[in-house]
C-alpha cells in the first residue's frame, strides 16, 4: 500500500497521520494471519510420518510449492476462522482426501466460513437424508415443524434460509436433487430443501480434523 509523492504532497496532515495508522495495522495484521497459517502447518508437521516430512519438505522448496503458497496467501489474510485456516494448512499439507478441484472450491470458499456459519454447517449436514433412485444424491428438509436443532441453537428461519441458500453457493451444501428447493404454505408452513453426498461429507471430515488438531495443540 504505496502512494505516489503528488498524492502524499496534497494531503493533508490528518489524512496523511490516518493513511500511516492504516498502513501499520493492515501490515501487522497480514503478518499475524501468515504466521497462524505457518503454526497450523507446524502443528500438522508435527503428526506427519517421516515420509510424508520429507515429502512435505521438498515440496515446499519446489516451484510449484512456493507456486501454491502465493495462490493461498490471498486466502489466508481473508479468513477469519481458525479452523478454516487449520483445514487450509491440511490441505497444504495434503493430508485430505479432497481432488484438486473440490480442494479449489473449498479455498474460495474460505474467505466466507466464520465459526457460525461452520456450526450451521456441520448441523445440517447431520440432519436426515432420503435417498431415491431418482435422485442425484441425497435429499435432506429443514421445515417449520422440524427445526428445533436449529432455533434452539439461535438461527431463526430466516437465517436458516439465508445460510442454506449461502452455503450452497459455495458449493458446500448442493442445490435440492428434486429441483423444489422451498416450499411456503397458506398455513405459515415452510420447508427448506438441500443436498448432500459423499463429496460434500469430504468438507466435514475436513472440519472435523481441523478441529482436533486445534484442540489436541492446546492440550
Amino acid at each position: 500500500m504505496e502512494l505516489s509523492t503528488q498524492a502524499v504532497q496534497s494531503m493533508s496532515k490528518v489524512a496523511l497521520k490516518t493513511f500511516n495508522h492504516l498502513q501499520t495495522a493492515h501490515m501487522k495484521r497480514q503478518k499475524k494471519r501468515l504466521g497462524e497459517f505457518v503454526q497450523c502447518i507446524e502443528t500438522r508437521y508435527e503428526v506427519m510420518s517421516c515420509e510424508d516430512k520429507q515429502k512435505l519438505n521438498k515440496f515446499i522448496e519446489s516451484e510449484e510449492g512456493e507456486s501454491l503458497l502465493a495462490d493461498y496467501a490471498d486466502s489466508i489474510l481473508k479468513v477469519s476462522s481458525n479452523r478454516v485456516m487449520m483445514a487450509m494448512a491440511l490441505l497444504f499439507c495434503k493430508g485430505t482426501d479432497l481432488s484438486d478441484v473440490e480442494e479449489s472450491n473449498f479455498i474460495k470458499a474460505s474467505k466466507n466460513l466464520d465459526d457460525d456459519l461452520i456450526n450451521f454447517y456441520m448441523l445440517a449436514h447431520k440432519r436426515k437424508s432420503i435417498e431415491r433412485d431418482n435422485i442425484p444424491y441425497s435429499r435432506c428438509t429443514v421445515s417449520s415443524v422440524d427445526c428445533e436443532d436449529f432455533t434452539s441453537k439461535g438461527w431463526d428461519k430466516e437465517t436458516i434460509a439465508v445460510y442454506v441458500y449461502e452455503l450452497i453457493r459455495m458449493r458446500l451444501l448442493l442445490p435440492d436433487p428434486s429441483s423444489h428447493g422451498s416450499y411456503a404454505g397458506a398455513d405459515n408452513s415452510w420447508s427448506i430443501h438441500y443436498g448432500i453426498s459423499t463429496r460434500t461429507q469430504k468438507i466435514v471430515n475436513l472440519l472435523v480434523k481441523s478441529q482436533a488438531l486445534l484442540t489436541d495443540s492446546k492440550s
